[in-house]
């Protein structure tokens, strides 16, 4: 799990007006865990690739012997 938000069970309920209130914080929130998932998406991308370089490599090296 990356994040969480409680914000349930309210003894008077949400009105309008509170949930305008704490929109900026749920989408300050939706947007740190994207970020973050993005960043992992990206790393896991990034050992892709350099595993991928590192086979080819391996195999033209071993092709030239």
């Amino acid at each position: 799990m990356v994040g969480m938000v409680g914000i349930a069970n309210r003894p008077t309920g949400y009105d309008e007006k509170l949930v305008e209130y704490l929109q900026p914080l749920l989408s300050m929130c939706g947007n740190i865990i994207e970020g973050y998932r993005n960043e992992e998406q990206r790393k896991k991308a990034e050992d892709m690739i350099k595993e991928s370089e590192e086979r080819y490599r391996n195999l033209f090296d071993n092709a030239m012997t």
